[in-house]
């Protein structure tokens, strides 16, 4: 595997959690497999100190990049507005990022990821499993 990375998203009725990674075709079944392993283990266990530092570091570096221009700030007002969500969201964001505890996360990775019910799609030649 030689890159992997995760996103999350979400609307007024759905939520998408999504793992991506590049891989020689002959890795696809064994890097799907660590990637669920990987959150299974999400599920299970707390997160390291190193760990959620660097997801709060990344969650709060990408909030002010997600207002960059006028028209994101103008697109993230739109839609906050049609989730009737404040337009301070952003903000109350980066004070729940930084209050996040590992507990708070695995608690989050239980509630909401369905290990079991992920959709795997692979884009490329036909991998080994």
């Amino acid at each position: 595997v030689y890159s992997v990375g995760s996103h999350f998203s979400w609307g007024r009725t759905r939520a998408n959690y999504s793992i991506n990674y590049g891989s020689d075709t002959d890795k696809v079944g064994k890097a799907a497999n660590l990637a669920l392993k990987s959150l299974q283990n999400m599920q299970t266990y707390p997160v390291t100190a190193e760990e959620l530092a660097l997801a709060k570091a990344s969650l709060l570096r990408n909030i002010p990049l997600q207002r960059a221009s006028l028209s994101d700030i103008a697109d993230e007002y739109l839609s906050l507005e049609e989730l009737g969500l404040p337009l301070d969201t952003g903000n109350r964001a980066a004070r729940a990022y930084y209050k996040a505890t590992a507990a708070d996360v695995q608690k989050a990775f239980k509630k909401w990821l369905r290990v079991d019910g992920m959709a795997e799609v692979v884009k490329g030649p036909q991998p080994t499993w």
